[in-house]
């Protein structure tokens, strides 16, 4: 067996014990809620390595509570300069879900980490969790894969695992755009958006930009992707003109947030253009936000609200239920909806 932690070192987590013990995360869970059965020898270890090493689960998971809390947890990262547009809807609509079923919800908003996720578990103050700003490679799923309390992600890792996901199929949401670019003549799309950093660390992300290309090139449609070097005001502005310089006949510009959506509006009307005169712009945004522009954008709609009940709904299942199989469920976008910042060039001859 390994060492005893040295004194000063950090509060042992669950993953400690088990490699301690020499055992998985999940067999650590079981020993402690008692779950699943465990041989002798093998609960012995886990109890031993849990002495040594000072690791105190919560009463609430050694005991698997008969008296629920009432209450689940939503991870979700409001960094500074955070979408509100993007983010709130979903708060809400989570929030709102979950009280149909006689919970409340609890906010941490700190910036996505396995620590704060295994700490929140420790406190016993939730009955599950619900989990945004999924990443590629986020490094919560291990331990949310081993921990006695139902998680639910919303959005979708690189790997398969074994926790039920609730996403959106970017890559439908992507063709709904350019099938309506198509059918109103465009000849060439600009992308605009979606730093490299975004596109690398998540999957929804990269998969939406991968299906504009991908069905433009079935269509025939001339594409381009413009990427800044962040979601700053300059960063846009300083884009435009390389957009603008490869500007080709027909074109349409590609967004996929309101704040890059109204970035991009203020940006081809400050430069000349007439957005849904001389220019098309079209986001992957809520019909909300759409409305909100001079000329109301046209856009597929996010749907907030659909896939925040979908979660909800998905982790009270599992309450209910923990025994049946985990579940992946990818939800479709509405269908796109032509507005005002749409040029139908089939029109002018």
């Amino acid at each position: 067996m390994a060492s005893k932690m040295k004194k000063g070192s950090s509060l042992p987590t669950s993953k400690d014990v088990a490699q301690y013990a020499g055992v998985s995360q999940s067999t650590v869970s079981y020993v402690i809620t008692g779950s699943k059965k465990i041989s002798d020898a093998t609960r012995k270890k886990v109890e031993e390595a849990m002495q040594v090493l000072g690791y105190h689960p919560h009463s609430g998971a050694r005991a698997l509570r008969t008296a629920k809390t009432r209450m689940l947890v939503l991870m979700v990262h409001l960094a500074e300069g955070s979408d509100a547009f993007e983010t709130v809807p979903y708060i809400n609509a989570i929030t709102q879900e979950a009280q149909k079923f006689g919970y409340e919800v609890v906010l941490s908003t700190g910036a996505p980490s396995a620590s704060a996720l295994e700490e929140l578990s420790r406190r016993g103050i939730c009955d599950g969790f619900i989990l945004m700003d999924i990443s590629r490679n986020d490094e919560r799923i291990p331990l949310a894969e081993s921990m006695h309390l139902p998680v639910v992600l919303m959005g979708r890792p690189e790997r398969s695992v074994d926790l039920d996901i609730v996403d959106v199929d970017a890559r439908y949401a992507a063709d709904q755009i350019i099938r309506d670019l198509v059918a109103t003549g465009h000849r060439s799309v600009a992308v605009l958006g979606g730093s490299e950093h975004e596109v690398e660390d998540h999957l929804f992300v990269a998969e939406f930009f991968e299906g504009l290309t991908d069905s433009a090139a079935a269509h025939g449609l001339e594409l381009q992707v413009f990427r800044p070097r962040n979601d700053s005001w300059q960063a846009m502005e300083a884009t435009l003109p390389q957009i603008l310089a490869d500007q080709h006949e027909r074109l349409a510009v590609v967004t996929r947030t309101p704040r890059s959506c109204s970035q991009a509006y203020s940006l081809l009307e400050a430069a000349g253009l007439s957005v849904g005169e001389d220019v098309s712009l079209v986001g992957y945004c809520s019909n909300h936000a759409a409305c909100e522009y001079p000329r109301p954008l046209s856009n597929v709609s996010t749907i907030a609200i659909t896939q925040s009940k979908m979660a909800v709904q998905t982790l009270i299942s599992r309450l209910e239920n923990p025994q049946v199989p985990c579940v992946t469920t990818l939800l479709k976008a509405p269908p796109f909806h032509r507005r005002e910042t749409t040029v139908d060039w089939n029109l002018r001859g």
